[in-house]
């Protein structure tokens, strides 16, 4: 997920400037990806969290 968001945080801001949102969806999984999720998130104020469970 990084490196997704490296690339895609700054190629939306070059085309939108600061209106766009970023939905990353936590699909229930046992990994660690919500933290993941929610960290982005944290950095991010165009990324927003949403969980499916």
């Amino acid at each position: 997920m990084p490196p997704l968001i490296e690339r895609l945080v700054p190629a939306c801001e070059g085309q939108f400037g600061s209106r766009f949102e970023i939905l990353l969806v936590n699909d229930g999984s046992c990994d660690d990806s919500w933290q993941k999720i929610c960290d982005h998130a944290n950095q991010h104020t165009s990324i927003h969290q949403l969980t499916t469970w």
